[in-house]
């Protein structure tokens, strides 16, 4: 399996995205119409259900992005702390080197 490397500027610009996908999803949510409306095929109940449907499954996705984001955020901040713990704790004058291709 090839070594999977991500940048901390693309996961920090793809929690961004996440982050506004989840707001555009929130913010850009019409309200369902108020009250019911009569349609001639007698399926305006389906139709209230559907869009009831929809408006939670926005909300989910939005919710599951933002903790998405969080989660991302909070595991770089653990990565930032373990490297600096790593780096206090090498003496001076000792140097790591990764494998060369």
């Amino acid at each position: 399996m090839a070594d999977l490397l991500v940048s901390d500027a693309v996961l920090e610009g793809a929690i961004g995205h996440i982050v506004t996908g989840s707001d555009c999803m929130v913010d850009g949510n019409a309200p369902r119409p108020a009250g019911g409306f009569e349609s001639l095929t007698d399926i305006a109940g389906e139709i209230d259900l559907f869009l009831r449907g929809m408006q939670v499954g926005r909300a989910s996705l939005a919710d599951a992005g933002r903790s998405a984001g969080q989660g991302l955020r909070s595991m770089m901040q653990e990565v930032s702390a373990l490297d600096a713990s790593l780096a206090s704790s090498l003496s001076a004058g000792f140097a790591v080197r990764g494998k060369s291709s």
